[in-house]
């Protein structure tokens, strides 16, 4: 059936609002993100899912439609979100009811566990709107056998591929396959309890409100700030304060001088900062590791035969280091898909899965299809090439 208007898949996440816009008639792709900020503004959410739809999703979504339903005839939505929203004693459908009455030419869907496009509010029953399902449609394209690990800022999604099939495995964030450690907004806390000062292993002082790209800044400074301007993140790298911050997680007052009884001289408190950040992140790089293996050990993936697709923010600054063990096997996914979509996957996931469903058409990444498609060729990054 032919098709006008535009597709759109929204991707709402824990600290960003992403959306990519695929053009159907004039082939043209777009992508926006925003903080999510600029819906709640400081507003404290509820930890409720049935908050977390009324004062986030909701807003979120009506926020972003108010944009587009102006500027297209149709727009077809597919709405993925990591925050783990619906419920099924809760009557959610009817909120998006009611979005789509308020926007006459908007049609909502949403994809399944089983990776099936729905229109959502034609579903009998909830579903989670789980953006872990985009991710897991791109990876069937693009693996046999492995493993996409897609690291947001916030969070790191780990989709098992076996025989060309995404193993449809817990759908929840606090399941195996998806952690709440991402690359630039996780609390150190989060990533290490323990670290070194002064050559002694010790506990960490948890009320240090420091986040993971602030301390890496120490020690891969212009990675840092790359992956902040292409996250569009609102903050910036003061390498000094982060020093200090560092200096406070691992218990050291800054202006105080601890005696190195080695040298008889006062401790460089800057490069024991910096010292520690090494130890907290390859810690990190571990706990990484480690559920590459759990995951890959549950699954019962084929190690020998397994290709390890690295995706999202984290991918340049925390995955290729993650997974030393696997080098020859590992494949970075902007060979494919490039910036910014292979960051914000989730949505470029939604975005084409919701093409494919209503023009019935089915778009290869591999063979570079889609850019060539798309864009009248101008992003084609296929291997060939």
């Amino acid at each position: 059936m032919e098709k006008s208007g535009v597709v759109l898949g929204i991707d709402i996440g824990s600290s960003h609002i992403k959306t990519t816009t695929l053009h159907i008639s004039s082939k043209k792709i777009d992508f926006n993100v925003y903080p999510i900020s600029y819906i709640t503004g400081k507003l404290k959410l509820s930890g409720t899912m049935k908050g977390r739809i009324e004062k986030l999703i909701i807003p979120a979504l009506d926020a972003t439609l108010s944009k587009y339903s102006k500027k297209y005839d149709t727009v077809y939505v597919n709405l993925v979100t990591s925050l783990e929203a619906a419920a099924p004693w809760y009557d959610y459908l009817s909120k998006f009811k009611e979005i789509e009455i308020k926007y006459e030419n908007v049609i909502l869907h949403t994809m399944t566990n089983s990776l099936s496009v729905e229109q959502l509010t034609s579903l009998k029953s909830w579903q989670y709107m789980s953006s872990i399902h985009a991710v897991r449609y791109i990876a069937e394209k693009l693996l046999e056998n492995g493993m996409l690990i897609h690291m947001n800022s916030a969070s790191t999604l780990f989709i098992p591929v076996l025989s060309g099939r995404a193993i449809p495995m817990e759908i929840h964030y606090s399941s195996g396959v998806a952690l709440w450690v991402g690359a630039l907004y996780t609390p150190l806390p989060s990533v290490s309890s323990n670290v070194l000062v002064f050559g002694k292993k010790s506990p960490s002082s948890p009320t240090t409100n420091i986040k993971l790209y602030k301390a890496l800044s120490l020690i891969a400074k212009t990675e840092v700030a790359r992956a902040l301007k292409e996250y569009k993140s609102p903050y910036q790298i003061d390498s000094i304060n982060s020093s200090e911050m560092i200096l406070q997680f691992i218990g050291c007052f800054p202006n105080k001088k601890y005696l190195n009884k080695i040298t008889n001289t006062p401790y460089n408190l800057h490069n024991q900062a910096k010292i520690s950040t090494f130890y907290i992140y390859s810690t990190y790089l571990n706990k990484i590791l480690e559920n590459v293996l759990m995951v890959l050990s549950e699954v019962d993936i084929p190690i020998d035969t397994a290709k390890f697709l690295v995706s999202g923010i984290g991918k340049d600054l925390i995955l290729k280091d993650a997974l030393y063990l696997f080098a020859d096997q590992l494949v970075d996914i902007e060979t494919y898909i490039p910036k910014p979509y292979c960051i914000f996957l989730e949505s470029f996931g939604a975005a084409l899965s919701l093409y494919e469903y209503l023009t019935s058409e089915k778009i290869s990444l591999t063979a570079g299809q889609f850019w060539q498609t798309f864009n009248g060729g101008e992003n084609d990054r296929s291997p060939e090439r």
